[in-house]
């Protein structure tokens, strides 16, 4: 899995491999890019990001770690 999103790296991951996983680490690049905005964390602002960033990168492990986080965020929990 080589490419980058945001500053993700592989490198980054490794070193955090047995605490967060790709899909945390992108999650919490997007938070950052997010409060960074000066906008408020919100389901929809953490999708439009997502989304955005699923139309501008062309790394297949990002997109597949992105498509992940949609489907964390729209899942349903059994009560």
């Amino acid at each position: 899995m080589k490419g980058t999103f945001g500053n993700y790296s592989e490198e980054r991951s490794v070193k955090f491999q047995n605490t967060v996983s790709p899909a945390e680490e992108i999650m919490g690049e997007i938070v950052m890019q997010i409060l960074k905005k000066g906008q408020a964390i919100t389901k929809r602002s953490i999708c439009l990001h997502i989304i955005l960033n699923l139309e501008t990168t062309t790394d297949p492990a990002v997109k597949a770690h992105l498509n992940d986080l949609l489907g964390l965020i729209f899942s349903k929990k059994p009560d």
